[in-house]
């Protein structure tokens, strides 16, 4: 059973629906005027736009970039786009488990397996070697 960070997922990136990349901080703020935050319990925003909530970036062994990491969180989160600038990525659509590799051993480490969960999400979970 992972614990917290033990995991990685892949997520693809934000895009609003005339191209180009979302803003994670926008938010309706007549709508939030009267409402509370579940981070800090002030009115007038939502959780994602706190300015409270600390968003810090870690450090994740043999990646070239750093990946958004809470204590809170099971994940670290990993761009699909971006794992593929710097390792070779493979997925087989015909198998059935649909799995994506992360081939790391050209690099002196190992593959990485990202299994499919069944909410579509791909999860790697590393074993101790």
């Amino acid at each position: 059973m992972p614990t917290v960070s033990e995991g990685a997922s892949f997520i693809q990136k934000g895009r609003n629906p005339k191209g180009g990349k979302g803003n994670n901080n926008a938010y309706d703020k007549q709508y939030w005027a009267n409402k509370t935050c579940h981070e800090c319990v002030k009115k007038g925003h939502p959780k994602h736009a706190c300015p409270k909530r600390k968003q810090d970036k870690a450090k994740l062994a043999g990646y070239h970039l750093k990946v958004w990491f809470n204590t809170k969180a099971i994940t670290n989160i990993l761009s699909l786009a971006n794992v593929k600038k710097q390792y070779r990525v493979t997925c087989d659509l015909q198998n059935a488990n649909r799995d994506f590799i992360v081939h790391q051993y050209e690099h002196g480490m190992p593959n990485m397996h990202f299994h499919v969960q069944p909410t579509g999400l791909h999860v790697y979970y590393p074993t101790a070697n």
